[in-house]
């Protein structure tokens, strides 16, 4: 709804710690160390690794993988210029959060600030 800033820097969630994962009926929040989250409303994808088949999954999820990543850190976060978030994790895995254009997608916050894509 919103999209991700265009000039979007994500080197705050490099070395951040996936905490926790909790589920809800139009949400998967993803909850790292030092204050930081990810609540994701829309679809996201998990990989295997970057070369691997994308598996997309849509809101509300009825069924994931994505706890292999709990105790995993951030290398690398980025996104593109259709609001893409796509994280890499320590262990190979690859985390993408998708925009999608007419309703809020995912929040990034960071305490209290708050990036609405």
């Amino acid at each position: 709804m919103y999209g991700l800033p265009k000039h979007f820097k994500g080197e705050f969630l490099v070395g951040r710690t996936l905490e926790l994962i909790c589920f809800a009926q139009y949400q998967v929040n993803l909850h790292f160390d030092e204050n930081v989250s990810i609540v994701v409303e829309s679809a996201l994808s998990h990989q295997e690794s970057s070369n691997s088949a994308i598996r997309r999954v849509k809101i509300p999820v009825a069924q994931s993988d994505l706890m292999v990543l709990l105790g995993h850190s951030i290398l690398k976060a980025f996104g593109d210029d259709e609001g893409t978030l796509t994280i890499e994790f320590d262990n190979g895995r690859v985390l993408q959060c998708f925009d999608q254009p007419a309703y809020e997608a995912y929040h990034i916050i960071q305490g209290e600030d708050e990036i609405i894509v």
